[in-house]
């Protein structure tokens, strides 16, 4: 249920669904025609799951929450699988999409960084944030970090959930990032 409400705000917003990994599931703007500016649309999608998760949770009078990642991967190679099987009904044919590459390595990453966090929090990558033309004044510099198994330093931002105090974020901050732009070398390596 709980992937059906993203993919249900995904394909609403014109992005297209993805392979899923465990309980993760991806979505990607750009590969198909549609009017929004691709960026906004993704942080519409990001912040109505975000919503859609919360009533979830006070319907099923369960806890729900969990981290969602946004990055702008440019020129991202996207491949088409599709498998056909005969049945005594018919033939069926299932596609699905999949960019394997170091954007998805980096959004599986930063996603999994908030878990640390209460709530569901947006991170974004300075990459995405910089292609916002309106960014939610709520979003705050998380600062520099290099990610396990990947070569480059990436710029973090948070919306925040409304569960995050000022005091949880900044342990959080004082945790896993460096502030400024300090050497490559000197930065702490996380997820």
């Amino acid at each position: 249920q709980i992937q059906r409400l993203f993919i249900h705000s995904l394909v609403k917003m014109g992005g297209l669904k993805e392979s899923t990994s465990g309980d993760s599931v991806y979505g990607h703007f750009g590969s198909v025609d549609f009017p929004h500016n691709p960026h906004i649309a993704a942080m519409m999608v990001a912040q109505e799951f975000r919503v859609g998760l919360r009533s979830f949770s006070k319907v099923n009078n369960i806890e729900v929450e969990c981290g969602i990642s946004l990055h702008f991967a440019p020129n991202t190679l996207v491949d088409v699988h599709e498998t056909r099987a005969q049945t005594t009904g018919g033939e069926i044919i299932q596609k699905w999409l999949d960019t394997s590459s170091t954007h998805v390595d980096t959004l599986h990453r930063i996603e999994k960084l908030v878990h640390e966090l209460p709530g569901s929090n947006i991170v974004l990558t300075k990459s995405f944030l910089e292609k916002l033309p309106d960014p939610s004044p709520k979003i705050v510099p998380l600062g520099a970090i290099r990610l396990k198994g990947q070569g480059q330093v990436v710029e973090l931002f948070l919306l925040p959930s409304d569960l995050v105090s000022e005091s949880t974020l900044s342990t959080f901050k004082q945790k896993f990032f460096q502030t400024g732009f300090p050497e490559p070398s000197t930065l702490k390596e996380a997820a």
